[in-house]
């Protein structure tokens, strides 16, 4: 049984490292998008700054997507440290039956 449990948590393990993967992969998709609305709204309001309108607008602008961005970037971290969390309760869990299920057979023998 010891050598399934190795197999259970190395499974879960590839599978933790591959949803973290993921996870960043998303992080950088949307900090991508991020970047590229910034830049199209620093184009259109150098385009409004000629014409003297007010850049009130783009702050404000400005400052919600950077605050998305930010939340983004939060909420990739808090997922990720729940599923390590997770992953290292359980794996302790495992360890402590195998550790129970080893020792109360070393008593029958």
């Amino acid at each position: 049984t010891a050598r399934r449990l190795k197999k259970i948590g190395r499974f879960k393990y590839d599978m933790l490292e591959l949803s973290i993967a993921a996870g960043e992969e998303k992080v950088r998709y949307y900090d991508k998008i991020a970047k590229k609305e910034k830049k199209k709204l620093l184009i259109i309001t150098n385009k409004f700054k000629k014409t003297n309108s007010d850049s009130a607008i783009f702050k404000q602008l400005m400052a919600a997507i950077e605050a998305g961005e930010k939340h983004m970037i939060e909420r990739a971290n808090y997922i990720t440290q729940q599923k390590m969390k997770s992953f290292f309760d359980e794996a302790l869990a495992s360890q402590d039956d195998t550790m129970d299920n080893d020792g109360g057979e070393a008593n029958q023998n």
